[in-house]
């Protein structure tokens, strides 16, 4: 599964023009993620991206992809309770998460959490 996944992330490119931009990186091995978002007038998401950085890692690919279609056309207030674990469980092909899976599920939700900040930046 992971592999279906990371084969549709160029469904999802870093948006032209975005209003939030979180990066996430794994220091042990210098995996990267720059996740984008652009949220509409009305508090959106119109458009979810990703470019990896310094990686082409097929679990990080699969993981930022479901996360940006999980984010896609919902509520910004709604993907802040996106959590590492429901995009690992999504995976799980057992239930149970594989432990190398881990550090880039949780890449995942902190550049979201972080492009998320930086949207709301806009507000102060």
């Amino acid at each position: 599964m992971i592999m279906e996944w990371a084969e549709k992330a160029g469904a999802f490119p870093v948006p032209e023009q975005y209003n939030g931009k979180g990066t996430a990186e794994e220091p042990q091995c210098g995996d990267g993620l720059m996740l984008c978002i652009q949220v509409s007038e009305f508090g959106v998401i119109d458009q979810a991206g990703f470019s990896l950085i310094a990686s082409e890692n097929p679990v990080l690919k699969a993981f930022a992809t479901y996360l940006c279609s999980s984010c896609q056309r919902r509520p910004v207030l709604a993907c802040m309770t996106v959590e590492w674990s429901q995009t690992a469980a999504a995976f799980a092909a057992d239930g149970e998460l594989d432990p190398a899976d881990v550090p880039y599920a949780m890449m995942t939700e902190i550049a979201l959490k972080k492009s998320l900040a930086d949207y709301g930046r806009h507000f102060q």
